[in-house]
């Protein structure tokens, strides 16, 4: 489960980019498409993680963000 995460600028680390060493330090150096989103929800706090995490468990499931009679 990610964590609100505080990521710093990239520039005040010496340039390199904090998603990149987190993914590193969690050692997914096959990171997917889904698995970066989910790591740069983490720098929006428990809400951008929820959020994200409920839009990839939808499109897995294949359901839509839509609501109504017509939508599944």
């Amino acid at each position: 489960m990610l964590l609100p995460l505080e990521l710093p600028n990239a520039d005040l680390v010496h340039g390199s980019d904090p998603v990149n060493e987190v993914l590193a330090e969690l050692g997914l150096s096959r990171a997917t498409q889904e698995h970066i989103r989910l790591v740069k929800a983490a720098s929006h706090g428990a809400e951008g993680v929820r959020e994200a995490l409920r839009r990839y468990m939808n499109e897995g499931a294949g359901w839509t963000d839509m609501v109504g009679e017509d939508h599944g």
